[in-house]
């Protein structure tokens, strides 16, 4: 059995639909990277799902446009 998770930082999505741009400005400037998109997770869940971590276990895969970066 393996244990792993994707860890997503913020991307543009329908929940933020009803938000004003001034808001997702200002989420966006804590992100490095600034904002990302669904399509910016696909690789690391195509990794996990795949042959390639078949020895990989206990891991967070950060994605999140450098949010949590020191």
């Amino acid at each position: 059995i393996r244990v792993n998770c994707v860890c997503p930082g913020t991307f543009r999505s329908a929940i933020h639909d009803e938000l004003p741009d001034s808001a997702l400005d200002a989420i966006a400037a804590k992100h490095p990277l600034g904002l990302g998109a669904a399509a910016d997770l696909v690789g690391a869940y195509s990794y996990l799902a795949g042959d390639d971590s078949r020895w990989t276990t206990g891991s967070a895969l950060v994605i999140d446009g450098g949010y949590s970066a020191p």
